[in-house]
């Protein structure tokens, strides 16, 4: 099983902007990545790029929706044998 990404189709624009500092310095700009990584190994699996603004409520489930719908793909091109 291949799977080819086209870097072009999915280039995304964030903002390296100020947002909440959860080690207490608002003076540094930030980027939020949302990752999800494999059980104990810790290998990435998905990562996204967000403002530095973002919202943990409105990333979170944006994540695991991306994430579903992958799982999806890959379970489809597994069904298509």
């Amino acid at each position: 099983m291949n799977f080819v990404l086209n870097s072009a189709e999915m280039a995304v624009e964030i903002a390296v902007t100020h947002g909440y500092s959860k080690d207490h310095r608002p003076d540094l700009k930030q980027v939020v990545l949302s990752l999800a990584v494999a059980g104990g190994s810790g290998v990435p699996l998905w990562m996204t790029p967000c403002d530095g603004n973002a919202s943990d409520k409105t990333v979170l489930p944006q994540t695991i929706e991306s994430i579903d719908a992958f799982r999806q793909g890959i379970d489809d091109t597994r069904t298509l044998r």
